[in-house]
């Protein structure tokens, strides 16, 4: 019985640090707690979720493309144009309020950001980041059941710290 308590301790103390460790070729994506991996059955897309925090994350990358710099930002319009009909029809028939949208290119001119967040009258509130690079398109969203904004925030900021990719 004591061999039991300890195995069955031993256990618990291996998953207090559970959570998500992605390690793929584009990024890396890592959280703590109590994340879990959504199976999914395409390549391109990872989702998770959090039921601590009311929260899904969807990360999706598009691989082997060739953007020519000068068009980056372009093509990062075209992807919230793309990203908030989605929404819109996620939610057909709701009232869907956006915050601020915007998409501009980094310093560095070899990344164009895409972001945007909003809020369903169901009680959802979502938060979108993307990247545009010459060679591919990374898409990370975030949703989480609460009124609560800063809530919202604080759980964003957290999945985006466990993000990191790799340019371009």
């Amino acid at each position: 019985m004591k061999r039991l308590l300890a195995l069955f301790a031993g256990f618990l103390s291996l998953n207090a640090g559970a959570g998500v460790d992605i390690k793929h070729d584009e990024f890396i994506f890592k959280l703590g707690g109590d994340w879990v991996v959504v199976p999914s059955n395409d390549k391109e897309q990872f989702s998770f979720e959090s039921k601590s925090k009311k929260t899904s994350v969807v990360l999706s990358v598009m691989t082997g493309m060739s953007i020519p710099k000068e068009r980056l930002v372009e093509l990062g319009e075209k992807l919230m144009e793309t990203r908030l009909k989605n929404e819109r029809e996620l939610r057909k028939g709701q009232l869907i309020q956006f915050g601020d949208k915007w998409v501009k290119l980094r310093e560095s001119k070899d990344v164009a950001e895409i972001a945007y967040a909003g809020r369903d009258k169901n009680g959802t509130i979502f938060r979108f980041f993307g990247f545009v690079t010459e060679r591919k398109v990374l898409s990370f969203w975030v949703a989480t059941t609460t009124a609560d904004n800063e809530f919202s925030k604080r759980v964003f900021d957290e999945c985006y710290k466990g993000l990191k990719f790799y340019v371009p």
